[in-house]
């Protein structure tokens, strides 16, 4: 079984862009060391001044705030301390998952869905929805190609009260109606830019989380700070914030990091994704990938040939 902690970041009406990153954990071998860890980066790093009863929050730390001085607690610190922790992840092959979803994709003029034009969802609450579901697919995604179907997902998710009902009604939407996208709908990412390659179309489909989302307070579920962690860092890359760079090359490492920041296809409207899965690429996904690029190699090939024939 993998406990899939979510947690978003970027919801107020303002903000340009809506992330909810998802990490997954095993529940018998790895949650009790990941737990343990996190404990003791909090107890190594965070001042005695905040250390009891100390819940992470990206925003506080980051910034400071109500709970945080900011002249108390130095930036350089608290800085490192999140660095720390966002790098859980990565140091421990926890995969991450992502889902963006930039908040002009629905401009308020035509086209708006009646639901949203008629006041009985807020934008910024169904834009939260869409982040939620990709980045659950994602999720599901990992279960079935890197685990074979092997095990199911259960959803742990931040409890936010004013979209929890829209949550737990739409986030696995699809379980429900699976969804293919089709290459006429995708941004090419820098590898299919260079190569001239079509988008394969994507199939959006969950089948092996199950049960409906379950909802708690970081207090209750302390996993769910690693999640927060990830979306507050994705969130501010995206935003192109101050050090929103270094917290992605933290959370990544040096390999997929530098990846994810030089895609521009991350900038679109709609964009999800699934990291830190390299040590679970077996033998046969490896050969499967080579297999595919190769047949999309010869049909590039096939298309310029057939293209340059002269009427």
């Amino acid at each position: 079984m993998r406990l899939i902690y979510a947690d978003e970041a970027g919801t107020a009406p303002a903000e340009p862009v809506r992330v909810v990153a998802c990490v997954i954990i095993e529940g018998d071998d790895q949650w009790r060391s990941i737990d343990h860890q996190l404990s003791r980066v909090i107890r190594e790093s965070v001042p005695e001044l905040y250390r009891n009863g100390f819940i992470f929050h990206g925003k506080e730390v980051f910034n400071g705030g109500k709970h945080i001085s900011r002249y108390e607690w130095a930036f350089n610190e608290r800085l490192d301390f999140f660095k720390e922790v966002v790098s859980l992840p990565f140091a421990y092959d926890l995969p991450v998952s992502l889902g963006v979803v930039w908040s002009d994709m629905l401009s308020g003029g035509e086209g708006l869905p009646d639901f949203i034009a008629n006041g009985t969802v807020k934008k910024q609450h169904y834009e939260h929805l869409m982040a939620f579901g990709y980045s659950l697919e994602r999720a599901d995604h990992f279960l079935r190609k890197y685990l074979s179907g092997c095990e199911n997902g259960v959803v742990i998710a931040e409890d936010l009260p004013e979209n929890r009902a829209l949550l737990a009604r739409g986030g696995l939407v699809f379980r429900e109606a699976p969804y293919e996208l089709p290459s006429s709908g995708l941004t090419p990412n820098i590898f299919q830019d260079m190569y001239g390659l079509t988008p394969p179309p994507v199939h959006y489909q969950i089948k092996h989380i199950i049960d409906a989302p379950h909802f708690a307070k970081k207090g209750q579920a302390s996993l769910l700070q690693l999640a927060d962690a990830c979306a507050f860092a994705f969130r501010r890359y995206l935003s192109r914030l101050n050090h929103g760079e270094d917290l992605i090359l933290s959370m990544l490492g040096p390999k997929q990091g530098p990846a994810f920041v030089a895609e521009p296809a991350w900038f679109d409207a709609v964009s999800s994704g699934l990291f830190n899965v390299e040590s679970y690429v077996t033998d046969e996904i490896r050969a499967k990938n080579v297999e595919a690029f190769e047949a999309a190699m010869m049909a590039k090939a096939l298309c310029d040939l057939l293209m340059g024939e002269p009427d």
